[in-house]
């Protein structure tokens, strides 16, 4: 078998599963970059996307999930974020799963935002976010730690750490 075919093999069974995942709910309909959904519901609360930075929020229900989501002055989503148990990232992760079970998923190193959490990047492009203590960060991450939260936005400029 050549090269060429195996690549081409394992595209089309790749695309074959993300279908799969998409039409079983393991990724939301919404994502970073596309227009507020006509079923989005404005909150009337503000939501933390970075340390430093609060945004307007809308919740938008996509497959029993819901979701909070901001948007840019053009009305595109720019915030994604989740703390439903029902939520799976393409990876398979969800609400609860421990450091050490996300390490089988990405080799990333965590993300340390002040006031804000510990985070690590998927390979799905989910960040799988962890509060631990009063300022989110005031308690050290283990690798038993849980996850709380996953988040998708726009323009992370976050400095690395770890």
């Amino acid at each position: 078998m050549s090269g060429s075919f195996l690549k081409t093999l394992a595209n089309n069974i790749y695309l074959i599963l993300f279908g799969y995942f998409i039409n079983i709910g393991f990724a939301p309909a919404i994502d970073l970059g596309q227009q507020l959904p006509d079923n989005a519901i404005a909150k009337n609360e503000l939501v933390l996307v970075s340390s430093a930075q609060l945004q307007k929020s809308y919740k938008v229900t996509q497959n029993g999930i819901e979701y909070s989501v901001t948007v840019n002055s053009d009305n595109l989503i720019n915030f994604i974020t989740t703390n439903s148990v029902k939520f799976k990232t393409l990876e398979g992760a969800s609400v609860g799963i421990m450091l050490s079970e996300l390490r089988e998923y990405t080799s990333q190193r965590i993300i340390v935002e002040a006031g804000w959490g510990y985070y690590i990047e998927l390979p799905s492009g989910w960040n799988a976010a962890f509060c631990l203590g009063k300022g989110c960060t005031s308690n050290p991450l283990k690798e038993n730690s849980k996850v709380s939260w996953y988040f998708k936005r726009i323009n992370d400029k976050v400095l690395r750490y770890g």
